[in-house]
């Protein structure tokens, strides 16, 4: 591998998500940038391909150029509400799909390794898809899944693929969702540059159909998201933590019970007299012992699965204590954050702090 193709960080832990970084303080009808932070692949395999959707509302965006790797950026037809204005000119297409391809196998991500792609981003001013436009956490969110390939050694053909497409969670669910893979989110909020020129008494981003005002205090609520962004990652890590041991309490359970069926098997051979003393009596001592060794291997057997149905009944029918039973600390009490109408933006409303774009080199552009 390049070690100048992208920058790639050894894993320091087993994290097992894609998250969008900083997933808060963005603002509508603003420009601002954000690393797309993609996690350690699959054993015995590389990446070699990424996939970045991206959620309708965004008017544009500048992906860093990754030496070694190919990227494109398909574009999408965008419906009359969505249309807009620049420098006099109508803009009618929006972009759909970020794709980054590994250009030789030693261009390949290794498995043990993290990917930081950095994104400049143009948020517009309407919004009306609520499969990926929620309001989540009291934020209007924005989800972006994200798609990895992944190849055998010295190819770069993609073989299997791992996606993050668990999208669309709202009020105070958990950011892990029940099935599949947690969807990296951005949470954003109003701004009153947002103004039509059909509906001059319309100022604000037009969410599902409704015009939202920009919010009274902007860098409370830009605290408001980043404290929340925090609380996510560390309840998410929990979760993907305790999935891991869950599926380790699996493989034993697994264990016990192939452990058992030997043992059940031998008391049948000694029963049938197959391992019996050249007397023709059967060692009435080590049957029993067989005996006891098979019982303790079933009681063992009977409480891990106990534990493990206990802990999945506990996520499915009391999420929140199940989230609880995490950790130590009663998790900041993310339910205890005050339902919000989502009036949300950054500090200022021209997006000052943030960077334009990132130093990029031109992408291949696919109407």
């Amino acid at each position: 591998m390049r070690p100048s193709a992208f920058l790639a960080l050894l894993a320091t832990g087993a994290r097992a998500h894609v998250s969008l970084v900083p997933a808060g303080g963005h603002l509508a009808n603003n420009r601002s940038a954000l690393v797309v932070r993609i996690p350690h692949g699959v054993d015995g395999l590389t990446s070699s391909r990424f996939q970045i959707n991206v959620p309708a509302g965004v008017r544009s965006v500048a992906p860093e150029d990754l030496r070694g790797w190919s990227s494109e950026i398909r574009m999408r037809a965008l419906p009359l509400e969505e249309q807009y204005s620049s420098h006099g000119q109508p803009v009618t297409t929006g972009p759909e799909t970020i794709i980054y391809t590994a250009d030789t196998p030693d261009d390949t991500l290794p498995n043990p390794n993290l990917l930081d792609i950095t994104i400049s981003i143009y948020l517009g001013c309407v919004y009306n898809d609520p499969n990926v436009h929620t309001i989540w956490k009291g934020q209007h969110t924005l989800w972006w899944g994200v798609e990895v390939g992944h190849s055998l050694p010295n190819t770069i053909a993609v073989s299997q693929n791992t996606s993050w497409t668990g999208c669309g969670r709202t009020g105070n669910e958990l950011w892990d969702p029940p099935t599949g893979k947690a969807c990296p989110y951005l949470f954003f909020t109003s701004a009153s540059t947002c103004i039509y020129p059909d509906d001059p008494a319309a100022v604000g981003m037009k969410w599902l159909g409704t015009i939202v005002p920009a919010p009274a205090n902007p860098s409370a609520v830009a605290t408001e998201q980043h404290v929340l962004e925090v609380v996510n990652e560390e309840l998410l890590s929990y979760s993907e933590t305790q999935r891991a041991q869950l599926k380790s309490l699996e493989a034993r359970v697994d264990s016990s019970e192939k452990a058992i069926g030997k043992l059940d098997d031998d008391v049948d051979e000694l029963q049938k007299g197959s391992a019996a003393p050249t007397d023709g009596t059967i060692d009435r001592a080590e049957l029993n012992q067989l005996f006891a060794l098979a019982s303790a291997s079933m009681a063992i057997s009977t409480l891990l699965v106990g534990i493990l149905v206990g802990a999945c009944l506990l996520r499915v029918l009391a999420p929140g204590a199940y989230t609880r039973s995490l950790i130590s600390v009663d998790a900041i009490e993310v339910d205890a954050f005050p339902a919000r109408t989502a009036t949300h933006p950054l500090p200022n409303d021209n997006g000052a702090g943030y960077p334009s774009k990132p130093a990029s080199a031109p992408v291949v552009v696919v109407a």
